[in-house]
Parts: C-alpha cells; structure tokens; sequence
C-alpha cells in the first residue's frame, strides 16, 4: 500500500452553499484559460445531470477537481492520477493541499461571493486503487497510521474521529471529522505547515 498514488480528497459545502453545479463551468473554463494551476489543466465535463455523480468536472494531467454531490452530500474532490514524490502521509497532505487551495480559490470567485462556503472540519478521503487498498477492515488498518499523521496536523493531535464507508462494493473511503469547528482558512494554514 505504500505506492499507492490514486488519491482523491474531498471537502463538504456548507449546508447554506446555493450555489448550482453549473455554475462553476464558466469558472473552470476561465481557470484553464488564466492558467490557475501547477498542473496543466485541459477540459470541464458536466455531469450534472447524474443524480448524486460526479457534477462538473475539471480535467487536469495531473488529476481532476469535481464539484459533485456523490454519496448525496456536496462538496469539492480533487483525485490525483499520477504518481507523487513521498510517503503515503505526504501523498495525502499533497492532495489535501490542492483541494483545500481550490476551494479557497473557488470561494473568491466574484460571481459565487456569498452563494458557497466549504467546512473545514471534514475531508474525506477515497482511494482509487481496488486491486492495493480495497475496502476491508485490514487495508484501512495497515493506512490508519499514515492517515492518522495527516489528521493530527489538520485538526489536531486526538481531536478527530475517522469512519470507513463499510460497503465492499465501494472503493475504500476515509472519513476524518474534527471534534470541533474548523473554518477553511484554519484548515488551509494547519497543511501548509504540514
């Protein structure tokens, strides 16, 4: 398990975000055409219409960021696909940096001003690699302390709870809650020091 570069981490809207998954293809669109990233990203796939899926899609060489309702809560993902430098630990903190940066990012764009917020107290973290992490009590095990490195940085030594998504039809998903209430720009600040 410790090659395992497929990660994707997701942060939760907050429950007043208003904001239509539609609306971010224009903002992606732009994003390609600034050049808002480190990776080179290259297309925006609306999947809107699926029913709790993926949403809007941005595409990346790297990897891919989608506002999407998957599991029937909102909120933003980004996966990595190709292979990072580091531990399992610093993988994880890699991806988390780059979802928690473009929802800041997201949340400072002019036409979402006040219509979408992200909790910094949650991230979920999945895995997308069946064949070296599938989802059984002994993979989550083997990752709990790579897992547990990242979180104590994020939300604080002890002060946190992980849940494993339990169906083994499903790829293996992390929960991480912190104990209390953390905004983005707190949890942005903790992984850069991480």
């Amino acid at each position: 398990m410790t090659e395992l570069h497929k990660i994707g981490v997701k942060l939760f809207c907050a429950t007043d975000s208003s904001v239509a998954p539609e609306a971010l293809i224009p903002i992606f669109h732009r994003w390609i055409q600034q050049r808002r990233s480190t990776d080179l990203l290259i297309d925006v796939a609306d999947y809107s219409h699926v029913p709790m899926g993926p949403g809007v899609v941005l595409i990346g060489d790297e990897g891919h960021y989608s506002f999407d309702e998957s599991g029937g809560r909102r909120g933003l993902a980004c996966f990595n696909k190709r292979a990072i430098g580091g531990n399992l630990g610093a993988r994880l903190a890699t991806v988390a940096r780059r979802c928690v940066s473009a929802a800041v990012a997201l949340q400072a764009e002019p036409e979402l001003a006040g219509r979408l917020s992200f909790r910094g107290d949650e991230l979920l973290v999945c895995f997308n690699d069946r064949l070296n992490a599938p989802n059984t009590e002994e993979a989550f095990l083997e990752l709990q302390p790579e897992l547990s490195k990242v979180f104590d940085v994020t939300f604080g030594r002890a002060h946190w709870a992980l849940a494993r998504g339990e169906d083994p039809r499903e790829r293996l998903a992390v929960s991480a809650r912190a104990a209390g209430a953390v905004d983005l720009a707190t949890l942005a600040s903790r992984l850069a020091l991480g």
